[in-house]
């Protein structure tokens, strides 16, 4: 909604004239408020953006690695909204900061009150562009919380764990991570996966953990 400046009625007077000075700071130091404000949370968006980055990139393939299927996508959905409300703030937040160029004409620029008109409209322009990016900080958080709650917290992947006793090589334990062709795949703690043909195994049975 355009912002517009009444006209004073009559002349004016010393307190009149005070009060328009006044009125113009006010105006020139609310834009300047809100753009050093936007710009703020400019910056904090950015830093936002490089951390859900880093989650994804580094710190994430091996958390999410142990997770149940429907965990580890439902994390990642998480991510990428928060991603993409990051994204979202950020670009209103920049639009908030330094405005969007437009051409105006004597007679707009005379409608809306001058240059105290001009400023006090960019001013609530920017102040409604920077009150989106808030909330689209806000919700970034929410949604990066979330997936780093269901990471740390979220239901793991079931371990079956074997002791396989062997007619040629001493016995092993550990995960069982396959079964076919002929072979079993075993994956002790610490160490690569091993297979292991089935015709070399004399004794198979399943075991809480390995010790």
């Amino acid at each position: 909604m355009p912002v517009h400046l009444k006209k004073p009625v009559g002349l004016p007077s010393s307190a009149s004239a005070s009060d328009q000075k006044a009125w113009s700071t006010l105006v020139r130091t609310q834009l300047e408020n809100v753009t050093k404000t936007a710009e703020n949370w400019r910056s904090g968006l950015a830093a936002l953006i490089g951390l859900i980055a880093g989650f994804s990139l580094i710190k994430g393939p091996a958390e999410i690695a142990g997770l149940a299927p429907w965990a580890a996508y439902t994390v990642g959905v998480l991510l990428l909204l928060a991603f993409a409300c990051a994204l979202f703030g950020t670009w209103k937040s920049l639009m908030a900061a330094y405005g969007s160029p437009r051409t105006l004409t004597r007679e707009e620029f005379r409608e809306i009150g001058g240059m105290d008109g001009f400023r006090l409209q960019a001013a609530a322009n920017r102040a409604a562009r920077l009150r989106v990016a808030q909330r689209a900080t806000i919700l970034t958080l929410l949604l990066l919380a979330a997936a780093t709650g269901l990471t740390w917290y979220g239901p793991r992947k079931q371990s079956f764990f074997v002791n396989v006793e062997r007619n040629s090589q001493p016995s092993l334990c550990g995960e069982l991570v396959s079964s076919a062709d002929g072979y079993i795949e075993v994956k002790p703690s610490g160490s690569a996966a091993t297979k292991v043909k089935l015709s070399d195994v004399s004794m198979l049975r399943a075991v809480k953990e390995c010790r």
